[in-house]
């Protein structure tokens, strides 16, 4: 029998990205390597697979009244996402509006 090759999780994260960026500069699939139609990093095919299994879990956090986005427990059943998803959305808003104003003054 033979000695099976096990790469350490530092290792195994460092060849999962150059395996990412390699497919990313080919221009296939980032996931399979298949041909890719549209402008994004995944075939449609994986994409299709990789929206269906967030969904799913999607569905359980809510049913466990967990935050939607990382699954920490919420402490309230009024909100939906615990308060660091919050206000990561927040300051992502706050960037969007930002630059869509800046692009509109670069233009006039």
């Amino acid at each position: 029998m033979s000695e099976r090759f096990y790469l350490t999780p530092d290792k195994e994260r460092d060849w999962r990205r150059r395996r990412y960026w390699r497919l990313k500069e080919k221009g296939v699939c980032t996931c399979c390597g298949q041909e890719r139609s549209d402008g994004t990093n995944l075939c449609a095919r994986c994409k299709e697979t990789q929206r269906r299994s967030h969904e799913i879990l999607r569905q359980e956090r809510i049913k466990k009244n967990l935050c939607r986005r990382c699954g920490t427990p919420l402490p309230d059943t009024r909100y939906t996402h615990c308060l660091k998803c919050r206000l990561d959305a927040s300051e992502r808003v706050k960037k969007a509006y930002w630059r869509k104003k800046e692009e509109k003054e670069a233009q006039r």
